[in-house]
């Protein structure tokens, strides 16, 4: 049997509650620490090919 799947845009409502403003707050907070992780090991790594093409050169 075929099948069609339809994409549509929902409106997702909540009412802000303490229990899911904490939630997203941690979340947010969760996901900013792991951005500022990646940031550090990009730095990293940027100084390490640093290193390598003066080496190099």
């Amino acid at each position: 049997m075929d099948s069609i799947s339809l994409k549509v845009p929902v409106t997702v409502k909540a009412k802000l509650t303490e229990k899911l403003r904490t939630k997203m707050r941690k979340e947010m907070e969760e996901g900013v620490s792991r951005a500022e992780l990646e940031l550090q090991q990009i730095g990293i790594q940027e100084k390490r090919v640093m290193q390598e093409a003066e080496q190099g050169s």
